[in-house]
């Protein structure tokens, strides 16, 4: 498997885990040394997990999770890839559906692909 190949297989899992609402396997996809910037604020790892287990306790039906790539970048053992998260179900206030401009950052540590940064914001123009 080519690089690109296997970092498209990582968001693969990411999807099919955040649909399955399997959260310590998302967290698994990312290195524990993580920052994030999400809609304006500044996360690390453990404040991921807990907005991934408040995010999914205001799931009261049917969701669903999926990632458009527009772009992939990898050089040597970093990697950047960027698109369009949309994210929609049912929760406590009803059907949502969303766009969300998404980037990620993985490294190839060990042989594996981790995420070790990511970059969450809403579009208004979407």
């Amino acid at each position: 498997m080519d690089e690109e190949q296997s970092i498209r297989s990582v968001l693969g899992k990411m999807k099919y885990y955040a649909n399955s609402r399997k959260i310590d396997e998302i967290m698994s996809l990312y290195k524990t040394d993580i920052s994030s910037f999400e809609f304006g604020e500044v996360r690390d790892y453990e404040k991921i997990k807990v907005n991934c287990i408040k995010g999914y306790s205001r799931i009261k039906g049917e969701f669903e999770f999926g990632f458009k790539i527009e772009k992939i970048i990898i050089r040597d053992d970093i990697a950047c890839v960027y698109g369009i998260q949309e994210i929609s179900g049912i929760n406590v206030n009803g059907r949502f559906e969303e766009k969300i401009l998404a980037t990620y950052i993985f490294e190839k540590i060990n042989e594996k692909w981790l995420i070790i940064h990511h970059h969450l914001s809403s579009n208004p123009k979407m």
